[in-house]
């Protein structure tokens, strides 16, 4: 009984931080194809589930900085942050 924030980021996001990880051979291909496809179709079939399950939905691919605020200000205050609505799933 916790809360969910879901940190939504695109695929070319979420490549991109998979290419600068620190040992990319420990996060081997699920499915065979090209990082981005992979990453795209993999996103594609879990993010229904990520948006059901999250209370809040904030930009990932911004920042680490500011992802990291808009969390604690969620944490903290849950409803006050004015970019991110309480079980705003879009």
């Amino acid at each position: 009984a916790g809360t969910v924030v879901y940190l939504q980021a695109d695929a070319a996001s979420l490549t991109a931080r998979l290419g600068r990880s620190l040992n990319p051979d420990q996060r081997p291909s699920l499915t065979g194809d090209d990082p981005v496809a992979e990453v795209s179709k993999v996103l594609e079939e879990r993010e229904p589930i990520y948006l059901s399950a999250a209370h809040h939905v904030v930009d990932g691919a911004a920042r680490v900085d500011d992802v990291a605020a808009k969390v604690l200000a969620l944490l903290v205050a849950p409803g006050t942050d004015p970019d991110t609505t309480p079980g705003d799933r879009s």
